[in-house]
């Protein structure tokens, strides 16, 4: 199906009112291609799905939680060698689908009563900067802040990042299994 939409394929490229002539594309998905998004997501839960990174549930009844969409991936952990396990299992299996991860841009955030000075995070042969904050789907993402009770910052999750990831699931291919759990949460909140 993919072979089908991509053979024959021309563009044209529109200034104001004037239109050029068709150019043929004879290779690749191109980044702004409905597809590309959609072949980039299936190869994203593959690699998540091959890492072995538990993705069900939440950070508070499990040591390392995954977010991803498209090509931003946030890893959070209660420990650092959780971490560093759940960073080196989606590496390889990122490796194994022929992704790169970008090391200059990926960081870490340490959230958690710690006094020692910034220090930086090594996995493997890999250093990461430690941040304060950080952007995640257009998102700045920063939860140092001690001003801010803990009620605040689930509003401040409840209306800023869920909405992102809501945004993000409906790409997300549905398992028999989330469908029928989703079905009987419904049943029980109309109850």
């Amino acid at each position: 199906m993919v072979k089908t939409t991509m053979t024959n394929v021309q563009c044209s490229v529109q200034i104001q009112s004037h239109l050029s002539g068709p150019i043929p594309t004879t290779r690749e998905v191109k980044q702004g291609n409905a597809l590309a998004c959609l072949l980039f997501n299936i190869a994203l839960e593959k690699v998540i799905r091959d890492s072995g990174i538990q993705t069900r549930g939440t950070i508070f009844f499990k040591t390392v939680q995954i977010l991803a969409y498209a090509d931003d991936i946030d890893l959070m952990a209660r420990t650092t060698p959780g971490l560093n396990e759940a960073f080196l299992k989606l590496q390889k299996s990122a490796r194994n689908m022929g992704l790169i991860i970008n090391y200059e841009k990926t960081v870490y955030m340490y959230n958690g009563k710690d006094t020692s000075p910034h220090q930086d995070l090594v996995i493997g042969n890999y250093t990461f900067k430690r941040v304060d904050n950080f952007k995640y789907l257009g998102t700045m993402v920063h939860v140092k802040s001690r001003i801010i009770s803990r009620k605040t910052k689930t509003l401040l999750y409840k209306t800023l990042i869920r909405p992102v990831l809501t945004y993000g699931a409906e790409t997300w291919a549905l398992s028999k299994q989330v469908f029928l759990s989703a079905k009987s949460s419904r049943e029980f909140m109309a109850q």
